[in-house]
């Protein structure tokens, strides 16, 4: 990522390994998906599939319609949190799945992307 230009925002859990949250100047990259920034209206941090925090875009929010964002659950097998972060874009909504590991791991990594991508948000719009 880094011999890209990429700054890694989080190393996410996967089935089998690792996912990277990275960014460029242009983009975020969740794995191999592109989202590109100017296009991102919303972002939001599930836990369970319901929405605890988001910011909006002032730029997108008057020719964009969002609807709240929110996820069905998916049953863990046994009682954990479910973290992840929503990035609504003009052309659609990307799921980051930031975890259900124990121990807060999770939270912090949905915090990460999420503060992240939040911060690109508001410089845009200023």
């Amino acid at each position: 990522e880094r011999t890209r230009g990429r700054a890694i925002i989080a190393e996410l859990p996967a089935a089998d390994d690792l996912v990277l949250v990275s960014e460029d100047d242009e983009r975020f990259y969740y794995g191999e998906h592109a989202i590109d920034k100017d296009w991102i209206a919303a972002v939001r941090v599930l836990i369970n599939g319901s929405p605890i925090a988001s910011s909006v875009s002032r730029r997108h929010a008057a020719s964009t319609p969002l609807q709240p964002t929110s996820f069905e659950d998916r049953p863990e097998g046994i009682a954990r949190d479910r973290w992840d972060v929503a990035v609504e874009t003009v052309a659609g909504t990307t799921l980051i799945e930031c975890g259900a590991i124990r121990e807060r791991v999770s939270q912090e990594l949905a915090r990460a992307v999420f503060e992240a991508i939040k911060n690109d948000l508001e410089r845009r719009d200023r």
